[in-house]
């Protein structure tokens, strides 16, 4: 997949359910032998739980009335997707360091020889 397409796939409203997931999986399957169907799953499983949580949150915060202390339901809301969030970037982060350590293996074996 092209890289235009691999970053534009986040901005397809119905296909950035799956279609991301899949460039990463064929960047991970290019390189690297082995399955990482548990960490590529629950990552995937984190964006997408972070993005419903997120969409819930915006929903209930602009259905809320102005009042001071009707703002707490909203920013407690933010929680979770925060959370979720943080959890899909950092094992988003440990996917990348893994391909990229493996890509740097392969290119000094390569150079190697």
């Amino acid at each position: 997949m092209s890289p235009a397409k691999a970053v534009g796939w986040f901005y397809s409203p119905i296909a950035n359910l799956w279609k991301p997931l899949g460039v990463v999986r064929e960047i991970w399957d290019a390189t690297i032998q082995r399955s990482a169907t548990g960490v590529m799953g629950v990552w995937w499983a984190c964006w997408l739980a972070g993005c419903v949580a997120g969409t819930l949150q915006f929903w209930v915060s602009i259905h809320e009335p102005s009042a001071p202390a009707s703002r707490i339901v909203p920013l407690l809301l933010s929680f979770p997707s925060d959370l979720l969030f943080i959890a899909a970037a950092l094992l988003l982060v440990k996917i990348i360091l893994s391909v990229t350590s493996e890509q740097e293996r392969n290119a000094s074996r390569q150079s190697l020889q």
